[in-house]
């Protein structure tokens, strides 16, 4: 068994994937002008649901796949892997 992985990889957990699927659907709905906060929490509701909605299959598989991304961080010795 390689140890060339950082104990901490964000690779390895999956709820760092999910957070960067949410990040990337705020990025994409970030208003031009700045927001109110009722209006900033209504965009993260909906990002949310677009997640859920539209990445479901993603999500489940995070979630299942903790080996297969174990194995290919170990391929990769230790570096990123490309998801």
């Amino acid at each position: 068994v390689s140890t060339h992985h950082p104990p901490s990889s964000p690779d390895l957990n999956a709820i760092e994937q999910a957070w960067k699927l949410l990040r990337n659907r705020l990025d994409e709905t970030q208003p031009s002008t700045c927001e109110a906060r009722a209006e900033f929490v209504r965009r993260v509701y909906g990002a949310c649901r677009y997640v859920n909605n539209h990445h479901r299959a993603a999500l489940i598989s995070m979630c299942r796949n903790q080996k297969v991304r174990a194995d290919e961080l170990i391929e990769a010795d230790g570096g990123r892997i490309d998801r």
